[in-house]
């Protein structure tokens, strides 16, 4: 599975998480933000690989709200689907955020962030053996 970097706006802490499933990756794979929990605060994350800017701080939001524009993210992903089983995994999304919006204190604050890459841990380059 792959594995999911990015950066809590609250601690600031570097995180890194593996997506659990082959659905999460899909999801995430196409651009539907998938929910994590930072390892130093435990705030709950929404985490986007996207092209679009996200500020390093993240985009802030009524948990609410946010669910219902990714549940509209997802129906639009539906509608755009070519194969039916497409349709099927992005409408079945669209119902979890829906359930998920319903779950939730109105007040609540969400924010969402975007993923970063990797950094090697060396500089990439030929290497000098002595």
């Amino acid at each position: 599975m792959a594995t999911v970097l990015f950066k809590c706006p609250k601690c600031r802490m570097d995180n890194i998480s593996r997506l659990a499933s082959e659905d999460e990756s899909c999801a995430f794979a196409s651009g539907i933000p998938i929910r994590r929990r930072c390892g130093g605060c435990r705030d709950e994350i929404f985490v986007v690989q996207t092209a679009k800017a996200i500020p390093p701080e993240g985009y802030r939001g009524r948990f609410f709200g946010l669910c219902l524009k990714i549940a509209a993210q997802c129906r639009r992903r539906a509608m755009e689907a070519g194969h039916e089983s497409s349709q099927r995994f992005f409408l079945e999304l669209e119902r979890y955020w829906l359930g998920l919006s319903k779950q939730c204190d109105p007040q609540r604050e969400a924010v969402i962030v975007s993923a970063r890459g990797p950094r090697p841990s060396m500089p990439i380059g030929p290497r000098q053996i002595a």
